[in-house]
């Protein structure tokens, strides 16, 4: 499972591309996501407003032409989504969901949790992606990635993960984050 959280960044998967999107209608909003990636836009605008009924929910994922090869970047924004407050964006190879059973309204995002990811037969030391990063104020960007090994019950147990800080960048540069692993289980 790859999950990269960050505030201001254009980024692309070294193994793929961003030149495919979708649309996903929300009742009058649309959030747009690269073909294989989810954002949590989908969440919030179909979450949000039936916990906060009359709040102003927008977007944080969009599509730009800035980007280190190809035609497209990601470009995750976070934004301040109402009463949930400063949301950050969200863009994974993993579908997030939400456990309305876990929700918390002084910590709404204590209930995300993430199905799918990419399934590996053996470690993943590193992952890496070309990212440009322009925080303003006190923005700050960061890779997480969380590998993961299925525990019955249908709850998953991290095995693995990696918390790398993203900092200014002007012009695309890759960037790796390391994995730890904190169990001998093979992923």
């Amino acid at each position: 499972l790859l999950t990269v959280s960050v505030f201001t960044v254009q980024a692309q998967s070294l193994h793929g591309d961003m030149e495919t999107w979708r649309n996903i209608r929300l009742g009058a909003d649309t959030a747009h996501d690269p073909a294989g990636r989810f954002s949590a836009d989908s969440l919030v605008l179909t979450a949000g407003p039936f916990l906060y009924p009359g709040a102003h929910f927008t977007t944080q994922v969009s599509q730009t032409s800035d980007a280190h090869s190809g035609n497209y970047a990601a470009k995750p924004v976070s934004k301040i989504q109402d009463s949930l407050g400063i949301a950050p964006a969200l863009l994974s190879n993993a579908q997030p969901q939400v456990n309305f059973a876990l929700f918390d309204p002084s910590n709404p995002f204590a209930a995300l949790y993430f199905v799918g990811g990419t399934a590996v037969t053996q470690r993943i030391t590193s992952i890496s992606a070309w990212i440009k990063y322009l925080p303003q104020g006190s923005d700050y960007g960061e890779i997480s990635i969380y590998a993961t090994v299925p525990v019955a019950g249908g709850k998953d147990s991290i095995v693995g993960s990696a918390d790398t800080p993203i900092y200014a960048l002007t012009t695309y540069a890759q960037v790796t984050a390391h994995i730890t692993y904190s169990s001998p289980t093979v992923v």
